[in-house]
């Protein structure tokens, strides 16, 4: 017989009330049995997740269908399913990442660390199908193709955070794999019309260049349509910062050229290359983002000069020369900062407990000296207010960084029980956990990783005690996912 989460996956999917499709399931079911009864332990803790926010009942969704031998095949594509449409309601449409010179002790720094969990509506959706393709490829397929890149928005220098867009491109990929030369050509030509910003170039590029089984004719005439859209996106500072510094668009165009070059595609090479030239320009003659980092060796510049001194010797054979990039061209342009964000520890209430947790680190104290640094922080911890920083995102960033090192020091029992049982209240009673999701649950994996180092496996026994005992209902969800099935939330 269905379980009662089937049934409510199916409910909530179609809007069909799961009393009535128990019923019909029911009926059907007897022409066919499972080939594994459904863990009925798991299967209560699904039934629980749908009532979490969208990024939490997708991620649990995919973890419990993404695992073989819980549940028969049938099963784990309803939950791969029912999490793609769940993931529609996330808070972020995509995965952002950190310009270069960014610090964790910045706000900026803080959002990108929590971004890499992948808890947007792009990268759940392309997990579910991933994870879906070894099940069944039909099945995979049809979810891709209702997947799109979310329309990203002009990145400006201010931003220190821009669009990552791999993980759609990277799928792309995988599920061509295997697929007919007309129908993966197919596939890459829609991608291809779709790019509307500079975020979505490199990874297109990428994607391209370990495709390594499109003939080269179609990638020659792949080339000759990228040309055409970069000749369409409009300048974007931050953009473009991002694309040339971390990702490497202007190395990704030259390996392109290199693979075309060498079977002799110079028409293709030749589009490439002159549009290439004139992105750089429209990009550099407006405004140039300047990293206050001494971290990145990269400069606005630097794309220019590889493009003449790489590029063109190398790969410039049309009829009609290309020029190489002129300074007086880009003679014109503004920097502008990067801004990474605000940078903690400015409070004076802040800045004194981060003075006495660093004091935890010097060398030569006793084990009853650290104890007592430790008494100290706990004890200023709890007069810390939100009211004493600029803002609550700043206020719950800065105390879970105290608390993170604190769990991390492995102290006495009794005080790792107090510093983690305070952690998980904290975590549980923080309304941050409306504004910004991930950024708050990224607190709680960050703890949970930092004490599943321990040897004796204590600590992290310790800490999914307290999150399932809490009362917040992600906690103790993801806590009892772990206790059912070990390594389902902490290995993934």
């Amino acid at each position: 017989m269905p379980s009662l989460f089937l049934a409510s996956l199916i409910a909530l999917t179609l809007g069909v009330p799961p009393e009535v499709q128990r019923s019909e399931t029911t009926q059907n079911s007897q022409a066919t049995a499972p080939i594994l009864s459904p863990n009925r332990e798991l299967d209560s803790i699904g039934q629980q997740a749908l009532s979490l926010p969208p990024e939490f009942a997708s991620d649990v969704l995919i973890r419990l269908g993404g695992r073989a031998g819980l549940f028969d095949k049938p099963t784990r594509i309803d939950y791969l399913t029912s999490a793609f449409r769940l993931a529609a309601g996330c808070q972020l449409a995509f995965p952002s990442r950190v310009k270069a010179g960014a610090s964790l002790d910045t706000v900026e720094g803080r959002k990108n660390q929590a971004e890499q969990l992948g808890l947007d509506t792009l990268s759940l959706r392309c997990r579910a199908v991933k994870v879906m393709l070894p099940l069944s490829r039909q099945a995979a397929i049809s979810l891709f193709d209702e997947l799109d890149v979310p329309a990203t928005v002009s990145v400006s220098c201010g931003n220190g955070l821009y669009p990552d867009l791999h993980v759609y491109y990277e799928l792309l990929r995988e599920v061509t794999a295997g697929a007919a030369i007309k129908d993966k050509y197919r596939y890459y030509v829609d991608a291809l019309s779709r790019i509307q910003s500079v975020s979505q170039l490199e990874p297109f590029v990428r994607s391209l260049l370990t495709e390594q089984s499109l003939p080269e004719q179609e990638v020659s005439m792949l080339t000759t349509e990228l040309a055409q859209r970069i000749h369409s996106l409009q300048p974007e500072a931050g953009g473009f910062t991002g694309a040339m510094e971390s990702d490497g668009l202007i190395q990704r165009i030259e390996s392109l050229c290199a693979r075309l070059h060498k079977n002799e595609e110079d028409s293709a090479v030749a589009n490439l290359l002159n549009e290439t030239r004139s992105f750089i320009v429209r990009n550099m003659a407006i405004s140039v983002c300047k990293s206050s980092s001494h971290d990145s060796d990269w400069n606005a510049e630097e794309s220019m000069k590889v493009f003449n001194t790489n590029l063109l010797p190398v790969f410039n054979r049309s009829t009609v020369p290309i020029r190489p990039i002129e300074s007086s061209e880009v003679a014109g342009a503004k920097e502008a900062p990067i801004e990474h964000g605000f940078v903690f520890w400015q409070s004076s209430q802040s800045s004194a407990i981060m003075e006495l947790a660093k004091s935890l680190n010097r060398t030569g104290q006793s084990d009853e000296a650290k104890e007592k640094w430790v008494d100290r922080i706990l004890e200023a911890l709890s007069s810390w207010q939100s009211s004493s920083e600029p803002s609550l995102q700043v206020y719950f960033l800065e105390k879970g960084i105290i608390l993170g090192e604190l769990s991390a020091l492995n102290p006495d029992g009794k005080r790792q029980r107090q510093i983690v049982r305070e952690f998980v209240e904290f975590l549980a009673g923080n309304r941050y956990e409306t504004d910004s999701r991930e950024e708050w649950f990224s607190a709680a994996r960050t703890l949970l990783f930092r004490l599943r180092r321990d040897v004796d496996k204590s600590s992290k026994s310790l800490l999914l005690d307290e999150f399932r005992r809490s009362r917040d209902p992600i906690l103790s969800t993801y806590a009892a996912l772990e206790l059912a099935s070990p390594g389902l939330w902490t290995s993934q």
